[in-house]
């Protein structure tokens, strides 16, 4: 799936996108690693933070109810983060990318 297809809304997400954003400033003091999971109707977002607790609860949108990402449902859809979690432990097992596999063992196991 190509980038312009993705912005221009042609893309039919038969894949997720993942990210990684690198912080440009703290949160609660800390700063943070983060990696997010983007289906078509949603995203979610966890982050490891370098000052305790390292492992915290998370943020997930419902896209097409919530577009500017206002409401945090992480909490509500226990089911929906576990799903998407393992999403990105898959992906983050085939990359090597040891964060993201911390992250979604993390989410995965406090639902």
């Amino acid at each position: 799936t190509s980038l312009f297809r993705t912005i221009s809304g042609t893309d039919t997400w038969r894949d997720p996108v993942i990210i990684e954003n690198i912080p440009q400033a703290a949160i609660d003091g800390s700063f943070f690693q983060e990696r997010a999971i983007r289906t078509a109707q949603h995203k979610l977002i966890l982050r490891k933070f370098d000052m305790g607790p390292e492992f915290r609860d998370g943020e997930l949108y419902d896209l097409d109810a919530d577009p500017a990402e206002s409401v945090n449902i992480y909490s509500k859809q226990p089911r929906l983060v576990a799903a998407l979690a393992g999403q990105l432990e898959s992906w983050s097992g085939q990359t090597q990318d040891n964060t993201g596999l911390e992250l979604a063992r993390f989410a995965r196991s406090s639902r």
